[in-house]
């Protein structure tokens, strides 16, 4: 395991629970989280708290029931996702100052100029040592003025392992800031609705040939399917790569390709099977799952809808698909402008499903005034989906639930709002609510077509000591 996730953001974008007694108590540096990949299947995910930020959880812990706080090593908490999350204590300290935006860009600008002497001119340095004594170190110190020997040595290695991977590419085009970083940005926001370029490409540097077929080609995209794709033949033709720059220690840097794999064909369509939305309730009163599954089928795939709140307490839905079968593959979210885009291309405007919770019942008496509406969609639904209870439990059900910890957790809520959304796909013909599902399935955005990472060499420290990781 590699404990080297050390920002809230970066924390944040790798799980898909809710992480808050992490990110509203701590700062960066304070903690290590698990760099493994989470899927459908894992039930654990770990972060270390180094000695002293231990201290800044104690209180918040307290509030959700834990008593003695990490008079143990370990804390374990339940997520909104059915994951456990184990914080555990480690005697090592902090990572201390964690690079603001301002370092990491100049980093990353001095990254991208020695990665293009070593692919154009193929010169690359066996050492820091041999970096400093060179005319590149004036240009790196220009762009980076803190840079010190363990950037050096870092930047040395970056360009050793881009030069024996693109030993036979040239590009006409290095880029980190504006140009090609801004057009694409403004591309996948303005097509696919996506703010934040990074949760679909999280490139820092491009590497570009051919800017003006490259942009082309990209355009032609008529879904985020077809993007991905695209994207992963322009980087095997070598005519855009983009480099993510992560950061792990050791004395060479690490080459991964990631995502280079076309997962959905174009071509296919696919059709719902079944729906399993359950209102049973447990001996508590509680609600037995918070979620509702979707089963879309086709000729050569199986794949699974979850649709649930997007984090523990009140909050909108997130509709997130999985590949059954090997390795039961996270294909991703859809971008939640993207499915109201869709739907209400199927006719179904906000009038009739409005991915908003503030607009559902929140409580008992609120749900009170509004139960025959939703035991009318329940009624109608009920034939078509695995709900485990009888018409008439539903309104029983529901009630109890708002009396227990489900609704100030916002799960009774946010199983009304599925139970809207499904009624209204039911009232789409057989073959429109297939082809939203499908059209669903290919506006993916977790899919990230990024061809690369290319690792920096900074030190962190972890339970472990050094990380070497790189070696």
């Amino acid at each position: 395991m590699a404990f080297n996730i050390t920002t809230k953001k970066e924390l944040e974008k790798h799980v898909d629970f809710d992480i808050s007694i992490i990110t509203d108590n701590l700062k960066d540096g304070e903690f290590f989280g698990d760099e493994k990949k989470l899927t459908s299947r894992s039930k654990l995910y770990e972060v270390t708290i180094p000695k002293g930020a231990d201290d800044k959880l104690k209180a918040p812990l307290r509030k959700l029931g834990v008593k003695s706080p990490f008079s143990q090593d370990k804390v374990e908490l339940e997520t909104n996702t059915g994951i456990t999350l184990r914080l555990r204590k480690t005697g090592k300290t902090s990572v201390g100052r964690v690079s603001d935006a301002k370092e990491t860009a100049k980093q990353e600008r001095a990254s991208l100029l020695v990665i293009e002497e070593a692919i154009q001119k193929g010169k690359t340095y066996r050492d820091n040592i041999a970096l400093q004594k060179s005319p590149m170190f004036k240009k790196l110190a220009e762009v980076y003025p803190e840079i010190n020997d363990t950037w050096c040595k870092s930047f040395a290695a970056q360009g050793r392992k881009m030069r024996t991977k693109f030993s036979n590419s040239k590009f006409e085009t290095y880029n980190r800031d504006g140009g090609f970083m801004d057009w694409y940005s403004k591309h996948v926001n303005t097509r696919y609705q996506i703010k934040k370029k990074d949760s679909l490409n999280p490139a820092d540097i491009w590497m570009i040939n051919e800017e003006k077929v490259v942009k082309n080609r990209i355009n032609r995209a008529n879904n985020l399917q077809e993007h991905n794709n695209i994207m992963r033949k322009l980087y095997k033709e070598r005519k855009l790569c983009g480099i993510s720059l992560k950061a792990v220690s050791g004395n060479n840097a690490r080459f991964e390709e990631i995502n280079m794999k076309e997962t959905l064909p174009e071509t296919e369509s696919y059709t719902l099977d079944s729906i399993k939305m359950k209102f049973n309730i447990t001996p508590e009163g509680r609600l037995d799952t918070t979620d509702t599954w979707l089963y879309i089928s086709a000729e050569t795939k199986s794949i699974s809808f979850q649709v649930r709140p997007n984090s523990k307490g009140f909050n909108n839905l997130k509709f997130e698909s999985t590949q059954k079968g090997a390795g039961a593959a996270r294909l991703g979210k859809a971008p939640l402008p993207m499915v109201k885009k869709i739907l209400e291309s199927y006719g179904i405007s906000e009038r009739d499903f409005e991915n908003k919770w503030q607009m559902y019942p929140g409580n008992g008496q609120e749900f009170e005034e509004e139960q025959d509406d939703y035991k009318m969609m329940f009624d109608a639904v009920h034939g078509h989906v695995e709900s485990k209870i009888q018409k008439d439990d539903f309104i029983p059900n529901v009630t109890r639930s708002f009396e227990t910890t489900d609704v100030a957790n916002g799960y009774i809520t946010g199983k009304l709002m599925q139970l809207k959304f499904v009624h209204r796909l039911m009232t789409l013909s057989e073959s429109k609510r297939n082809e939203l599902l499908t059209e669903m399935l290919y506006n993916y955005s977790e899919d990230k077509n990024y061809a690369v990472k290319l690792r920096r060499t900074i030190l962190f420290i972890t339970e472990r000591g050094y990380l070497n990781e790189g070696e």
